[in-house]
């Protein structure tokens, strides 16, 4: 599918837009001093903007990653190594940006965790696939059931978050509206 600059009109940053940082200047507040190129930066927004056409036309994450990829003008042929590190979020100063935009711009625990979610089964899918060797086998157990703790782990603090918001809010659903409308999260909210 073709994408024009206005199919991302209702995204938090346009990966279309011809030059990001002077359009978006606070973009640099996610970027630090990370080591990540435009094309990069506009795979991300692509990919992970829960309003992004990319994510909402493409439910195979698979796909969405080479569809991300195309929108931010990588060559899915000439570019494939690059594209690869990037498929399996091999590259540190990428996931950091990522992360980045996922907690101070989405600010959406929910979206970040369907987005880890999806990575990890995804992973586990690939394994379960791979044929069993008595030597990478041990390995991959190993990697699986740490990945699993992580997600639980996840799923745990996230439930304790939501408790302390609950206790915290008390009993009084208008402010649980406002809150929830101004979709604020513990680490925006200044107490």
């Amino acid at each position: 599918m073709n994408y024009t600059k206005q199919s991302f009109d209702k995204c938090f940053f346009n990966p279309l837009e011809k030059d990001l940082l002077k359009a978006y200047p606070q973009l640099n507040n996610i970027l630090y001093n990370l080591n990540i190129s435009d094309r990069q930066m506009r795979y991300c927004l692509a990919l992970y903007d829960p309003k992004s056409p990319v994510y909402k036309d493409n439910p195979d994450p698979i796909v969405r990653k080479i569809v991300a990829a195309e929108v931010a003008g990588f060559d899915t042929n000439k570019d494939a190594h690059e594209l690869n590190v990037l498929y399996a979020c091999d590259d540190e100063n990428v996931r950091t940006f990522t992360i980045n935009f996922l907690r101070k711009i989405v600010k959406s625990r929910i979206w970040a965790s369907l987005q880890a979610d999806e990575q990890v089964f995804w992973e586990f899918i690939q394994r379960l696939f791979k044929p069993i060797s008595e030597d990478s086998d041990k390995t991959d157990v190993d990697a699986q059931e740490k990945k699993l703790k992580i997600c639980k782990g996840k799923e745990e603090v996230s439930a304790l978050i939501e408790h302390n918001w609950n206790k915290l809010l008390g009993d009084d659903d208008d402010l649980k509206k406002k809150v929830k409308k101004q979709d604020y999260s513990p680490e925006s909210m200044a107490f």
